[in-house]
């Protein structure tokens, strides 16, 4: 599988900019604190179970009436292309929870920057 992001700075590399409102916004800076968290040793990694995307974006009503998608909108989805956080550092191996806590928040505020700088969000010192 070919990387979607600079391993190096642990960016994405943008399939598209993503759109999302301010509920999904939210979402984003909450799976930043969950990684921040699990990197400081304070919060243990249970996937989608304690990940605030997948529980906004999980499962939800699609395009097709009646129909239920997974990462439907989710902001990590609308860069990579991709579902359930293919194509990110989370798939990586690493030697330690830490460093790929480490490499898996720096790719989540790269995307809250750019989701920032095209929706007029507020983040991290702007706030």
């Amino acid at each position: 599988m070919s990387s979607r992001y600079d391993i190096d700075r642990g960016t994405p590399l943008y399939r598209k900019t993503p759109t999302v409102d301010l509920n999904g916004f939210k979402a984003l800076l909450g799976s930043i604190d969950k990684w921040e968290g699990i990197r400081k040793g304070t919060i243990q990694d249970h996937g989608a179970d304690n990940c605030p995307l997948c529980n906004r974006y999980d499962d939800v009503t699609g395009p097709d009436e009646g129909e239920k998608y997974y990462c439907y909108g989710c902001p990590i989805s609308q860069t990579t292309g991709m579902e359930f956080c293919r194509g990110t550092p989370y798939y990586e191996k690493y030697k330690t929870d830490k460093l790929k806590a480490r490499y898996f928040k720096a790719w989540l505020v790269a995307l809250a920057k750019r989701v920032k700088a095209v929706k007029g969000f507020k983040f991290g010192e702007d706030e």
